[in-house]
């Protein structure tokens, strides 16, 4: 294993400087999406990336399941993913991967037709996986890069 003076900077604490403020993480939370109080982060930061935890179509304030149809609980849950990215100095255009989570996937048109309305070209990677939920059908997650949207370079 090739041991860098980096790394034995590091291992000594004495890291400081940019290469410290690129691997520092700082959490991010909003009261326009829910937090449950459980032990996560809305989103972590980290250099330009932003890391969002999995949302949900609950009310922020009441805490209650937003029910509706997949495409209701999507919108949902995208704004909720937009309201985090916002709060992290990003847009819904810096998302690089998307990760969505369906109850039925039979219902993934439905899932589809809210995602677009909230990306465009080039859209982000993204993955739908079935899954069992409890109190709600769909739940999403995803990583954005600050300041690359609209195919321009990162801040």
């Amino acid at each position: 294993m090739l041991v860098t003076e980096h790394d034995m900077m590091v291992s000594k604490g004495t890291d400081c400087g940019a290469n410290a403020a690129i691997r520092a993480k700082r959490a991010v939370c909003t009261d326009r999406a829910l937090h449950s109080g459980a032990r996560y982060s809305q989103a972590i930061v980290t250099g330009d990336w932003v890391h969002v935890a999995g949302q949900v179509p609950v009310d922020p304030v009441t805490k209650q399941p937003l029910g509706g149809s997949i495409y209701e609980q999507s919108l949902a849950v995208l704004g909720y993913i937009e309201a985090i990215l916002a709060e992290a100095g990003c847009t819904m255009d810096d998302v690089v991967k998307m990760n969505c989570y369906l109850t039925d996937l039979a219902q993934f048109a439905e899932m589809n037709r809210a995602f677009a309305s909230y990306f465009r070209e080039p859209y982000p990677a993204r993955v739908t996986v079935g899954v069992q939920l409890i109190g709600f059908d769909v739940e999403m997650d995803c990583v954005a890069r600050i300041g690359c949207g609209q195919g321009g370079e990162t801040k």
